[in-house]
């Protein structure tokens, strides 16, 4: 009830700030439109005024229901706590009859008890006895439990009723407030009448001076405030139009606000990514810089081992089909710790030298840590002159795959160089002929 006064009192403020703006509204453009103002304020109060009336009436109807919803709810309580009342005080007769009966009972066996001493001590009877105080007893203890229960209904069935005489007041309450609310909205709606019509009168007397000024005046005069009169009424509709677009470009602003916060959001995600991506490249980017560094380093020490092999002992350079030069100096368990193989390609190719070294336990691991990139073509072999018992006028060429050398050929480079085998014999000259 106290919410549907205070939407009825909310609605009564709204509608009156409204028909004061609308009054306001209509008397500052009584010197442009008197007629359509005052039609358009009759039907402005005539609007109002109905509104108001049907939720006056709505309110009123849904205070009435509400009201008989609460008594009938109220009444089919107090019935159901009536009936229980009245069941538990019957359970409490019969309980207390019960009990009577009972008491009666161990009195009248008492007695017998008295007259026949002789049976006092008979176990049956002490049982019965026994018997009959237990059911005493518990009849007792539901008996008080009953009384307690009922006790607690009776509480319960006064504090409804309480709160039924507090909701009454409330109802009342709520009933005069409304029809207080209606006596102030009739007073009201008689002065909003009464300013109507005062408003009419004056709205009157001007039109006839109006008028009469008019008829007075000549033609030109007149001509002058209609144009003056309409240029107030282009001026005022400029006004309009300036506003309405410039709240028009606020709202744009706004939606152009939202939509950059939208946009700064998604560039902040993206960015974010990616510098996420960016580090993971660095990273990427340095490990490629250490496999660099460390591919150089091993070129670095390749180069050296050259140099060394260089200074120690220069490389024959030979010509695919001519006789390689031995280089077998002394026997395979004789002689100096170091061996060097020399190759040649065809014309215009590189000429490599290769320090294999004898005292080592893998004669594989020298040749391949000091081979270089040797640029051949897929139809070359390679094949290599074993010395040592042999004799040094003859020459003898022997494939590498015979003495455990394989090889790995990729683009037209040779790109791996392994001997797998120890040979047998101290390694000659090394080089590239066509088969």
């Amino acid at each position: 009830v106290a919410m549907l006064t205070q939407q009825s009192a909310e609605k009564l403020r709204s509608i009156r700030a409204e028909a004061a703006h609308a009054m306001e509204v209509r008397h500052m453009e009584e010197t442009i439109h008197h007629e359509s103002a005052l039609n358009q304020l009759r039907e402005d109060l005539r609007l109002a005024k109905r509104a108001h009336v049907e939720d006056v009436q709505l309110l009123a109807g849904e205070s009435r229901k509400d009201i008989a919803t609460m008594e009938s709810v109220y009444e089919a309580r107090d019935e159901q706590r009536a009936q229980e009342l009245a069941s538990s005080r019957a359970e409490v007769l019969m309980m207390s009859a019960e009990l009577e009966r009972t008491n009666t009972a161990l009195h009248e066996i008492q007695a017998a008890g008295l007259v026949r001493s002789e049976c006092g001590n008979c176990p049956v009877l002490q049982e019965e006895i026994q018997v009959l105080q237990r059911r005493v007893r518990a009849l007792e203890t539901t008996v008080s439990n009953e009384v307690n229960r009922t006790e607690g209904l009776e509480a319960s069935l006064a504090e409804a009723g309480n709160s039924l005489r507090v909701s009454e007041q409330c109802t009342r309450e709520a009933v005069e407030q409304l029809d207080h609310e209606r006596v102030q909205f009739q007073l009201a709606l008689q002065e909003q009448q009464k300013s109507r019509f005062d408003l009419e009168r004056t709205t009157e007397d001007r039109v006839r001076a109006m008028i009469t000024e008019r008829e007075s005046k000549g033609a030109e005069e007149v001509l002058l405030e209609r144009t003056r009169v309409e240029a107030e009424r282009g001026q005022l509709t400029l006004e309009r139009t300036a506003n309405e677009e410039v709240l028009a470009r606020i709202s744009e602003g706004l939606a152009n606000q939202d939509a950059n916060m939208r946009l700064l959001e998604g560039a902040e995600e993206q960015l974010r990514s990616d510098r996420e991506n960016h580090e993971a490249m660095l990273a990427q980017a340095y490990a490629q810089l250490g496999r660099q560094q460390t591919n150089l380093e091993i070129e670095k020490r390749n180069a050296t081992l050259k140099s060394q092999a260089e200074r120690i002992r220069p490389s024959p350079i030979l010509t695919p089909y001519g006789t390689p030069s031995a280089s077998r100096k002394g026997s395979p368990t004789k002689g100096a710790s170091s061996t060097y193989v020399s190759a040649t390609m065809a014309p215009g190719s590189v000429s490599v030298e290769i320090l294999a070294d004898k005292q080592a336990k893998d004669p594989a691991e020298g040749l391949a840590e000091t081979l270089p990139m040797i640029p051949t073509d897929l139809e070359n072999t390679i094949k290599v002159a074993m010395g040592g018992f042999l004799d040094d006028t003859e020459d003898h060429h022997l494939d590498l795959r015979e003495e455990g050398v394989t090889m790995e050929v990729e683009g037209g480079r040779l790109e791996t160089l392994t001997l797998l085998n120890p040979p047998r014999t101290r390694l000659g000259d090394l080089w590239l002929g066509r088969q």
